[in-house]
């Protein structure tokens, strides 16, 4: 069966065809064979008189015989096999390559495809044209589904056009290439000029190359796309339309690369913005609800109390204590019709009262009783969730005055030191378990934290620290430089003694740290003091009065 037009060009064909089939051999001089028809040519068939038909062969090419039967003509002809699967076959149809133009069926690709590409190639020129560039068109943009896009397109680009494809950005890199190509030589003749496309002509190599346009910088471009060849005559208007085309789909593919990864970043960063704007829900309305209903409300003043013996109590006899202070408490706060909640836990008694701290700290100072209680007094309350703060608040408070050892048995949030609030604020629980990791050189060493203790007791005055703990002040200086050492710190440093003294604190106020060891001073004891040893290193010149020779103690 055979196909009768007018005469094209296989080049032309092989565009129609696209990616469904490609020219095998090295001679493009082949893309220039006139092709006047097409014929469907099986095993039995003679071989059509007109050498300028094409021949496709719809059988797959399974023996040797058929092969010779197709290509063993002492004519040169243009033939359309399918793909072959034996290593045999293929290395004898590359070598026939040298003598007939052999164009192989890509997957997908079928014989009828051959010969509708041969009926459009031939078609009037206007009509050809357009089909021709539709078809270009169909045949480049498929890349644009492909998930490596650009090396797809260069791909598709080298074999309709049969040369080597280049992608060059701006300062002349290579981002892909297709093969070997002198790239200073053309990277130089491109850069010559500004021009939009040029056709390149140098020391034998010829092309066409065409500029990229860059959408989010118009006065700059992305780079060039660029197809050479070393055959003449190289490039033909095909080729030209071709990498027109394909460079406008690289602009595409990289606008929409943009595009998606700005949106992304978008979602992204909107994600971000919710997540950073979570706030918990302090306000509670149920729960405030009830609370009006049994008195307590928000509107004016509230805060939380707590309260705790000020003698330890055995452990049989502290619930008997905590609940004759609950009763006490209770009626105090009845007798002056401030509105309350009351409960006993963690060995304290915690309340929940309707008035501000000078009203809560006047009545229980006159409250009588045979329990005396140091009381902590929490932050004001303005929605349901601060009374968790208050109650934390108040806690604090209460170890506070049972760690200073003061005559004051009542502290509020307003009281607090600056160290104090701070751990109020961020938690002490927090804050200790920071301090522990900090302070684990020292944190079993007794002499070390009693020093440090004393110093700052003393305001770093080395001299009454010393004396303090009885020691000669050249001791104590040998035990902040062990701390030193221990802690990578220089108590010399602001940020550094900020940081010790903080760590301490915590550790303080959380209970963490045993109350210090009582002293027995020289001057009540009777007893002389230990053996002093040798002090080793240099220590730090610590802050007090000048010292003189001494000597200092063991640092356990």
């Amino acid at each position: 069966m055979s196909s009768t037009t007018a005469e094209c060009t296989l080049g032309t064909v092989l565009g129609e065809l696209g990616s469904a089939a490609s020219l095998i051999g090295n001679s493009g001089a082949w893309l220039d064979r006139k092709v006047s028809g097409a014929v469907i040519w099986l095993a039995a068939d003679p071989m059509p008189v007109d050498t300028q038909q094409l021949v496709v062969c719809p059988e797959a090419l399974t023996d040797v015989a058929t092969v010779r039967a197709l290509l063993d003509g002492a004519e040169s002809r243009a033939v359309v096999v399918r793909a072959p699967t034996d290593q045999t076959i293929a290395e004898y149809i590359l070598d026939r390559s040298r003598t007939h133009a052999i164009v192989v069926l890509e997957q997908g690709g079928t014989p009828a495809d051959a010969i509708s590409a041969t009926e459009r190639a031939a078609q009037s020129v206007d009509e050809s044209v357009s089909r021709r560039l539709a078809s270009l068109q169909r045949t480049l943009s498929r890349a644009l589904a492909d998930r490596s896009t650009i090396e797809s397109l260069a791909s598709r680009l080298k074999k309709l056009c049969n040369a080597t494809i280049v992608l060059l950005d701006r300062n002349g890199d290579v981002l892909h290439a297709t093969g070997p190509v002198p790239l200073s030589l053309l990277f130089g003749e491109i850069s010559k000029t500004h021009s939009e496309s040029q056709i390149i002509d140098i020391d034998g190599w010829h092309g066409v190359a065409t500029r990229l346009e860059d959408f989010d910088e118009p006065d700059e471009h992305l780079g060039w796309l660029v197809a050479t060849s070393r055959r003449q005559p190289f490039p033909d208007p095909y080729v030209i339309a071709a990498v027109h085309m394909a460079a406008t789909l690289v602009e595409v593919d990289r606008r929409m690369t943009t595009i998606s990864r700005a949106q992304e970043r978008a979602i992204r960063a909107t994600v971000l913005e919710q997540i950073l704007a979570l706030r918990p829900i302090r306000d509670d309305p149920e729960l405030a609800g009830r609370l009006a209903g049994l008195g307590v409300t928000f509107t004016g003043a509230a805060r939380v109390v707590v309260l705790r013996p000020v003698r330890s109590t055995r452990k049989a006899r502290l619930a008997e204590t905590l609940e004759q202070l609950a009763a006490a408490t209770a009626a105090t706060l009845a007798a002056a019709s401030v509105s309350h909640l009351i409960t006993v836990r963690d060995n304290t008694v915690t309340v929940l009262a309707q008035a501000d701290t000078p009203e809560i700290a006047a009545l229980l100072s006159r409250q009588s009783g045979p329990v005396n209680f140091h009381c902590g007094i929490g932050r004001r309350i303005t929605v349901v969730a601060d009374a968790a703060d208050s109650y934390h608040d108040a806690q604090l408070a209460v170890q506070s005055l049972r760690r200073n050892g003061s005559q004051k048995t009542t502290m509020s949030y307003e009281d607090f030191d600056l160290a104090t609030a701070l751990f109020s604020d961020v938690g002490l629980d927090q804050m200790a378990a920071r301090a522990e990791v900090y302070f684990a050189g020292i944190r079993d060493r007794e002499a070390l934290i009693d020093g440090l203790r004393a110093y700052f007791d003393h305001g770093q005055n080395i001299i009454a620290a010393a004396a303090e703990l009885d020691i000669h002040h050249n001791s104590l200086r040998y035990r902040l430089s062990k701390i030193e050492e221990a802690l990578d710190v220089h108590l010399k440093d602001a940020g550094d003694i900020s940081s010790v003294y903080l760590a301490l604190t915590a550790l303080e106020l959380s209970g963490k740290l045993d109350a210090r060891t009582a002293r027995v001073t020289r001057r009540n004891s009777g007893h002389a003091r230990a053996a002093d040893i040798a002090a080793s290193g240099t220590p730090t010149d610590y802050p007090g009065t000048e010292a003189g020779p001494g000597v200092v103690m063991d640092d356990n």
